[in-house]
């Protein structure tokens, strides 16, 4: 089904919009763009500070509401920790000790249990399980609250695999900072560091109760940011250069023909331990070009078969797309495992997470430090000092996602830039999350695509935040009220700069439902139409139903025609009843495509099924259908155009059949829908 939402909207996200005419956007209710996994957090570092609260735990890790501070907080409900194998420890060997780089922040320095590499057996002395204890601590109360999903990450490798036995990075002598690139993990510690993290994985079942979903090797590895040492003089220029926040925190550059090295090794130790299900993923690319880079070294290597799972950082744009492309047709998941940024307004954060819906669409969102100072956090705090302040307006745009996007839903076309949706099959479920960048406007939800309207049905219910300091946190309103456009519209009018929740309850999305036009043609049993599928051209919706309304027995396809270039390009349904009336010709599409197909069916025979594949169009002209099969009572089949990625199959009811379709068309074919009938 479709919801339609007619809105005055902007499309631009970073700049202040100018009010259009109202634009409808369609949420595609057989669209699929993954399974929701869930929202979560990395535990490094301010777990290490704070994870002995069990306040905090309650704040991100339920939906309950909690006493914190001053106020009440709705709970984030977040269902995923990332938690850090620390490089730091303070012990000496042979008379080496840790180096720290001169502007480390120690609450960013995290305890590794690993302390000499004198012996693998982690029941030996050469281990100590003792240390993290705060970050432990948060990550078992996080599991205790209902997170369900955990990953082992790494920033550096121990201190003692360093090359300059320092877990910041490499030192920066002699060379431009933007060209410090060398590998700080030394080559004989490569099989030690897939060791540690293994080990880890397999105490933290054994000991704490925790199976980590993945583990990730490393983190940014391409970045020349990961320095632990520059000289004075070096220093000055790397500020001048805008470099000046190098060895605040641990990290390692990690060459492209390592990769797959550390990928191999870890597989086998995980392996070797009995962890045959936990997950690589990788490479928590800081970027979406460093990430696609990366990506096609680890194929050009062979080892995509290792990694199950990509991970990528969204702090710089990109190309989104590329790398969700890249990904899904592998058969990789892709998760957005670490964002943060330094705007408390939160819309920096809107901004991101509807860009990674829209074009990267992961199925988890990962908010790097829930507790940082500057802006950083969702709640203000200092990790150094302990000191704990308020939520930020950004925790309560975050909430709008986190609190109504939950686990196991399906993530829909939005339809928008601006509109994220998800379907809750088993509550019934439509959750829709707008932005308005621009103007107060009035945001107009027409249901009448749906087997069931919540018009007279449950109420309405909406959350709204305003992004900027001040105005709404979540305030929550309902509407139990007649719909104000005819009986399926409901309008709301959403303030500017407002992320606002919807919840419609009573929402059905079966494959097919009633014909009905001005109730006085096509009663309930005679015909049923599916869902329409691809993209939308409001110019030209075309419907041949009524065509076959009028033929006077009952329908049947005689003949199809495909035509297809990269795209699929033209339709043909020759249709009878069988009887004296003239046949019906069903046609969409123009004359394009070089490649024409078709199939006469025989007189027992009938299309009853049909798979459809939808991809963007290039240029930004939206979506269209990319590919055709159609299959017979008899098994035979006729197709046209490419598949991609994104396909969905509609069947008739049982002894029903396809007997034509409706269309969204230029001159290519946008979306189509089926036409049920009885054989």
């Amino acid at each position: 089904m479709q919801l339609r939402i007619i809105l005055v909207f902007a499309v631009a996200l970073a700049t202040s919009p100018t009010v259009v005419a109202d634009t409808m956007v369609y949420i595609h209710m057989l669209s699929n763009w993954g399974t929701w996994d869930g929202w979560g957090t990395s535990l490094a570092w301010w777990a290490k500070r704070f994870g002995d609260r069990d306040d905090l735990a309650d704040v991100f890790f339920t939906l309950n509401y909690t006493q914190f501070s001053s106020e009440t907080l709705p709970g984030m409900g977040m269902t995923i920790a990332r938690y850090n194998a620390g490089a730091c420890s303070r012990n000496k060997i042979s008379g080496r000790s840790m180096v720290e780089s001169p502007n480390i922040v120690h609450s960013r320095q995290m305890e590794g249990f690993w302390l000499d590499g004198n012996d693998s057996d982690s029941s030996t002395a050469s281990w100590d399980w003792s240390v993290d204890a705060n970050q432990r601590a948060m990550l078992q109360k996080a599991r205790a609250r209902g997170a369900d999903r955990f990953e082992l990450f790494s920033n550096s490798p121990m201190w003692w695999m360093c090359q300059n036995d320092n877990p910041s990075g490499s030192n920066c002598l002699n060379v431009p900072i933007q060209h410090c690139n060398d590998e700080n993990l030394q080559p004989s510690y490569r099989q030690e560091h897939a060791v540690y993290l293994a080990t880890i994985a397999k105490y933290a079942r054994d000991n704490w109760g925790v199976a980590f979903e993945s583990v990730s090797l490393f983190n940014e590895p391409s970045s020349h940011t990961w320095i632990g040492y520059l000289n004075d003089f070096e220093a000055w220029v790397a500020a001048k250069a805008g470099y000046g926040n190098w060895g605040t925190q641990e990290g390692c550059h990690i060459n492209w023909d390592t990769m797959p090295v550390l990928i191999k090794a870890l597989r086998r130790e995980l392996n070797s331990r009995g962890l045959t299900g936990a997950l690589i993923a990788a490479a928590d690319e800081n970027s979406y070009r460093q990430a696609i880079d990366t990506w096609h070294v680890l194929d050009d290597a062979a080892v995509l078969g290792e990694v199950q799972r990509v991970n990528v950082h969204s702090y710089w744009d990109g190309q989104r797309d590329v790398l969700r492309d890249l990904a899904l047709g592998h058969g990789q998941k892709l998760w957005m495992s670490e964002y943060g940024d330094g705007d408390d307004t939160g819309h920096e954060l809107a901004k991101t997470l509807l860009l990674d819906f829209r074009w990267l669409r992961p199925t988890a969102w990962v908010y790097w430090q829930v507790l940082d100072k500057g802006g950083w956090g969702l709640i203000d705090a200092e990790n150094d000092n302990g000191r704990l302040g308020e939520a930020t307006q950004k925790y309560f745009v975050l909430l709008q996602f986190t609190r109504h996007i939950r686990p196991g839903m399906r993530i829909l076309d939005g339809g928008a830039e601006n509109v994220v949706a998800a379907y809750d099959s088993a509550a019934k479920r439509l959750v829709v999350v707008v932005a308005n960048w621009g103007s107060r406007q009035d945001f107009k939800f027409d249901l009448q695509r749906f087997a069931t309207s919540s018009a007279h049905g449950p109420p309405l219910r909406r959350w709204s935040t305003k992004m900027g300091r001040g105005g709404d946190r979540y305030a929550y309103s309902e509407f139990h009220e007649d719909p104000v456009f005819g009986d399926t519209v409901f309008v709301q009018n959403i303030d500017a700069n407002t992320v606002a929740t919807f919840e419609f309850d009573g929402i059905t999305t079966s494959d097919f439902y009633s014909i009905k036009v001005n109730a006085t043609w096509a009663p309930d049993g005679v015909l049923k139409q599916s869902d329409f599928y691809g993209g939308t051209n409001p110019r030209a919706a075309v419907s041949f139903v009524p065509s076959l309304v009028a033929l006077s027995g009952p329908v049947k396809i005689e003949k199809m025609w495909f035509r297809s270039g990269d795209r699929l390009d033209y339709i043909r349904l020759d249709i009878s009843d069988g009887g004296e009336t003239k046949p019906a010709h069903i046609y969409h599409g123009s004359d394009g495509g070089g490649h024409g197909v078709d199939m006469t069916l025989g007189s027992d025979e009938y299309w009853t099924e049909a798979e459809l594949c939808q991809g963007d169009r290039p240029n930004g002209w939206g979506t269209g259908i990319y590919y055709i099969k159609a299959t017979t009572s008899e098994g035979r089949s006729l197709e046209a155009g490419h598949k991609t990625r994104d396909c969905h199959t509609f069947k008739a009811p049982m002894r029903w059949q396809i007997v034509g379709t409706a269309a969204w068309e230029g001159r290519e074919i946008d979306g189509l829908s089926f036409v049920y009938g009885p054989r």
